[in-house]
């Protein structure tokens, strides 16, 4: 009976090490999670990359080079982007994580996620992105003035 009772005792002891193992994977894994989780900047970011593409994509769509538009006056990846992503876009912490929020036409949507030192922004957001952007460089173009010529008379594929 002696005998029966030592290897419970050893697959006792071989649990709880086992516990206290999982214990400190995890405790380390929190603690990572929360000294590594992504400040308020790095999601603003995150989204003003993700932003500054979207132009790119969407002037090329069109056929518009982007020396063109800044030849315009229009700084599509500067002045205007910094402005969007500090007037509409925050994070929440959660402390082990943070998530990306954009604040728009009176609606916030979580558009990303950070955790370990990075964020990362959904790819649904990309079609609203490019839809608001599309509005703004068609109301970028529309102010545009230039003497004896009406822009509006000049559609180029953007539907003006």
């Amino acid at each position: 009976s002696e005998e029966e009772r030592i290897p419970n005792n050893h697959n006792m002891a071989k649990g709880r090490r086992k516990g206290c193992l999982f214990l400190v994977i995890l405790t380390g894994i929190f603690v990572g999670a929360y000294l590594t989780n992504p400040t308020e900047d790095m999601h603003r970011e995150a989204a003003k990359e993700k932003l500054n593409k979207m132009a790119l994509n969407l002037l090329s769509k069109y056929g518009i080079e982007e020396s063109f538009v800044a030849g315009l006056g229009i700084d599509l990846s500067g002045k205007y982007v910094d402005e969007f992503i500090q007037n509409h876009v925050s994070a929440d912490n959660y402390y082990l994580f943070s998530t990306t929020r954009v604040h728009w036409s009176g609606e916030s949507r979580i558009i990303g996620i950070g955790a370990f030192g990075r964020v990362y922004i959904s790819g649904k957001v990309d079609e609203i992105l490019e839809r608001e952007l599309e509005n703004f460089v068609k109301e970028k173009i529309e102010g545009i003035k230039i003497p004896g010529f009406d822009l509006k008379d000049f559609k180029l594929e953007l539907d003006l």
